[in-house]
């Protein structure tokens, strides 16, 4: 997956991501375990984000692969991230 730069900006503001969608002027701020993904979501597939949640978080497959879905499809859905 990728970052569209079109149609999303973003930057780190201390622990959380900001994210300002271009075309309406929203703004998400991601939680810990949301930002922890977006950054690093370019250079990973979705089962090696959620492996990297489940060490870094200390929790089960499921709960990150579960997560790590949940996230994707709702930054796909917002128009942020192409596959």
């Amino acid at each position: 997956m990728t970052i569209d730069r079109s149609r999303v900006a973003w930057t780190r503001v201390d622990d959380e991501v900001m994210l300002l969608d271009l075309a309406s002027g929203d703004v998400a701020i991601l939680n810990e375990t949301g930002s922890f993904l977006w950054e690093r979501l370019e250079q990973r597939s979705p089962l090696e984000l959620a492996g990297a949640l489940e060490r870094e978080f200390e929790t089960t497959k499921e709960a990150a692969l579960r997560d790590t879905e949940v996230f994707l499809a709702e930054m796909c859905k917002r128009g942020w991230l192409r596959q």
